[in-house]
């Protein structure tokens, strides 16, 4: 098992090595000829692709203060990833707790597995489309209500269909929360604005048996009900961000 997760991040190392660089940075390294090459291979690219469809052009947005945006994106990821991580580690515990075999809860989370390709790929139509604030508050919506309809009806076929769309709404939501997270931040600050608030987010994660596996003592819905919790809770924080889809930004 621990070999096919290694085996993983080997095959996206190169991946990440062949992305183009950010042309705003070569232009700030003073690597002018090499932002203008870049530019130029994008213009070929969108010449044979053809133009993502985006939203329609707003102004340009001055940027918010760091702390504020920092403070509150941080609540976000913290906030969700108590749920989100609850959902991808602790589900096959409490499933076991709830009568289901290791086996049985093992094989129903392979099903809902593939809603994360489902998500992600519906994020790449949807990412620019909407506002994105707006495109994940409803999806944290819906994997609220997903993980509570669970809590409510633990059967195999509910597991497995709500299951799925839980892990669709993680597949949709996370890639959409990246770039938004990113342009509340001017360019200068962006890189650190996401690592920041993103990684030190994750001791949402750390802690999320601290307080699922407590709630599950009292019921499987409890437990369930926490994750959705903080599904809502992050829904709440986002929309609480700046509207920038079709904004520039400095």
């Amino acid at each position: 098992m621990f070999i096919i997760g290694a085996v993983g991040a080997l095959v996206v190392l190169p991946l990440r090595l062949g992305l183009p660089p950010s042309v705003r940075w070569l232009i700030a390294e003073g690597r002018e000829q090499q932002a203008k090459d870049a530019v130029v291979e994008i213009e070929q690219f969108a010449g044979r692709e053809g133009p993502i469809p985006v939203a329609k052009p707003q102004p340009t947005v001055a940027p918010g203060s760091f702390v504020t945006m920092a403070a509150l994106f941080l609540g976000v990821w913290f906030i969700y990833y108590i749920g989100n991580y609850g959902w991808l580690t602790l589900a096959p515990t409490l499933l076991t707790k709830q009568g289901f075999t290791l086996s049985a809860s093992l094989s129903f989370l392979c099903v809902t597995g593939f809603g994360f390709v489902v998500g992600a790929l519906l994020s790449i139509r949807v990412g620019e489309r909407f506002e994105r604030k707006f495109t994940i508050a409803a999806t944290l919506v819906v994997y609220a209500v997903a993980l509570a309809i669970i809590g409510l009806e633990p059967t195999p076929a509910v597991v497995m269909g709500f299951g799925f769309i839980v892990s669709a709404t993680i597949g949709l939501a996370v890639p959409i929360l990246y770039v938004n997270t990113a342009e509340q931040f001017r360019s200068l600050m962006r890189a650190r604005g996401v690592a920041s608030t993103d990684g030190i987010g994750h001791v949402g994660g750390a802690i999320a048996p601290l307080l699922i596996l407590p709630a599950a003592a009292a019921g499987f819905f409890w437990g369930m009900g926490v994750m959705a919790l903080s599904g809502l809770i992050a829904a709440a924080l986002v929309l609480l961000g700046r509207r920038m889809t079709g904004h520039s930004i400095s």
